[in-house]
């Protein structure tokens, strides 16, 4: 018999796995754009 919290912790890793991408790929990219902003308001 299966623990009954591995499916679920399992899907609950993808799931972290993907929207973590996801949300770290649009935070950096939103942490660029910033930083890109700053520079040229710099010069």
């Amino acid at each position: 018999m299966e623990h009954p919290e591995a499916p679920s912790q399992r899907i609950s890793h993808e799931a972290i796995k993907f929207f973590g991408f996801r949300t770290l790929s649009e935070v950096i990219s939103r942490y660029i754009k910033e930083l890109y902003s700053g520079i040229a308001l710099e010069n």
